[in-house]
């Protein structure tokens, strides 16, 4: 789910980020715990539980077959 301009309560952390960067971040472009303690991420709470978030996502299976005859 995505709120945009508040912060529901039971987030523990919110990131305020460019799209270009997002776009990076979730391709593995751009390191997440270097740019957490970078200053070039917004956040907002615990920069522990976004490294913790971000380490559940992997990287897609280039040969996986999303549409097959």
């Amino acid at each position: 789910m995505l709120f945009i301009g508040h912060v529901k309560p039971f987030c523990v952390s919110t990131i305020h980020v460019t799209h270009e960067l997002l776009l990076s971040l979730l391709t593995g472009q751009a390191a997440v715990r270097e740019l957490a303690f970078s200053g070039e991420l917004n956040i907002d709470g615990s920069r522990i539980d976004l490294l913790r978030f971000f380490s559940l996502l992997e990287a897609p299976d280039a040969t996986f077959a999303v549409v097959t005859p």
